[in-house]
């Protein structure tokens, strides 16, 4: 039985956008609440650490995020679909596998943009880090270019 659906919203990214419709799919379908979660993460959201960076920023794009998710949730609505949103700063995978267990989610929907080889390395893989920690099922969704 799914209850709680997480998914993780990376703004503006198409396989972020083709996880959000999974996963709203998955809600309707089972009567589930849906989490959109969006995380802020280094350096911008370091902002005492990173040159440059100042707390201003931070909340600006916070702020922004909240925003999209607000419009996000508003469309979702219309199509049946309870929704919670959050925005956090932080390391994303870590973000989102502290968020899934205090909500006891069923599902985890994330988008991966499909990296490989040395890209992958260099910059690590959020859905992966997810896959391999989460208590609860993953669903990673690839979107077609």
């Amino acid at each position: 039985m799914i209850r709680n659906i997480l998914v993780a919203v990376e703004l503006g990214a198409a396989d972020s956008e083709a996880a959000v419709d999974l996963a709203a799919t998955l809600a309707v379908a089972h009567g589930a609440i849906l989490t959109l979660l969006h995380v802020a993460s280094p350096p911008s959201s370091l902002s005492g650490l990173v040159p440059g960076a100042n707390a201003n920023d931070v909340a600006t794009e916070l702020g922004q995020a909240r925003a999209a998710l607000a419009s996000l949730a508003l469309t979702l609505t219309g199509k049946g679909v309870s929704i919670v949103t959050d925005v956090e700063a932080g390391y994303a995978a870590e973000a989102i596998l502290r968020r899934a267990h205090r909500d006891g989610s069923d599902v985890i929907v994330i988008g991966t943009h499909g990296r490989k080889g040395l890209p992958r390395l260099l910059v690590g893989s959020v859905s992966a880090e997810v896959m391999a920690k989460a208590a609860c099922q993953v669903v990673i969704v690839h979107a077609a270019h």
